[in-house]
């Protein structure tokens, strides 16, 4: 009611990871280009909802109630959208990441990650072969590992702008994350790169700079979805007032959304935007 059928069903793919009822045309546009992967829940919704939930938590309870209260919050939303392997990868780094933190311990990344493979593996070793599986993986090893080294030798060779260098905070914030968003994704790209090409049979090309524009606001569209559909529900309990925030959010979500889609469709029009490997035929 809040929104066009059509945009209202990839919000709930980004915020509840429903994907049966999207758009043909959607999904075939969105994986064309690269974009695909938001329409999955995947490990930086995890993170993303995980960390906002344990701060606010913690500002009323504190440190242990909250990561309590977040861990188990984080595993319902992990079952509720369908327990996908991205999704487990991402709990389990997450719980650890908690555990870490409430007894005080380092917090390793890889270890974490090896763990989360691990334990995967263990509940059923045929994810080895699973394209999920893989490219999650391969996708967060790649931006772990060389993500750090390459913003280090950025600095070293002063390529990298410092903090003293933007006159102002909020300048500061946005060009911080939008290079790590840069750096990292190049990296996810190249790592995942050979394996889209072997389960997909295609490359999108400009798939690193359409994500650019995309991954920032996809964090607003899964706040925004799930703030609409508190608000939807208090609306139904009696409180007519939270129609207008709902109205807000779906006008939002709804402006982003055909944004991505001009972000495709003008990559559409740029040469060789997409690059098709084929498949490999064996007698």
């Amino acid at each position: 009611e809040l929104m066009p059928e059509d945009k209202a069903s990839v919000a709930a793919g980004i915020v509840l990871g429903l994907k049966s009822d999207v758009d043909k045309d959607t999904v075939a546009l969105y994986s064309k280009y690269g974009i695909a992967h938001i329409l999955a829940i995947s490990g930086m919704h995890i993170m993303i909802v995980g960390g906002v939930i344990y701060n606010l938590i913690r500002k009323i309870t504190g440190n242990k109630p909250a990561g309590v209260i977040s861990m188990i919050i984080m595993i319902s939303y992990g079952i509720l959208t369908g327990s996908s392997v991205s999704v487990l990868r991402a709990v389990i780094m997450y719980i650890i990441m908690l555990l870490a933190r409430l007894l005080g311990c380092k917090y390793d990344f890889l270890s974490a990650l090896s763990f989360a493979c691990i334990v995967l593996l263990i509940k059923n070793p045929m994810y080895i072969i699973n394209s999920s599986f893989l490219l999650s993986f391969s996708a967060v090893f790649g931006a772990a590992v060389f993500y750090p080294e390459i913003r280090n030798v950025l600095k070293l060779k002063g390529l990298a702008l410092t903090s003293k260098e933007i006159k102002y905070k909020r300048l500061k914030l946005l060009f911080h994350r939008e290079s790590d968003n840069l750096i990292s994704g190049i990296f996810m790209y190249i790592f995942t790169l050979p394996l889209i090409s072997f389960f997909f049979f295609q490359i999108p090309v400009y798939g690193v700079l359409l994500n650019m524009f995309v991954i920032p606001l996809l964090s607003y569209i899964l706040f925004l979805g799930i703030l609409m559909l508190i608000t939807y529900g208090l609306f139904y309990m009696g409180l007519p007032f939270m129609i207008d925030i709902s109205e807000f959010c779906a006008f939002c979500c709804r402006k982003i959304l055909e944004f991505y889609d001009v972000c495709c469709n003008v990559c559409k029009k740029l040469p060789y935007s997409v690059y098709v490997t084929g498949k490999k035929q064996y007698q």
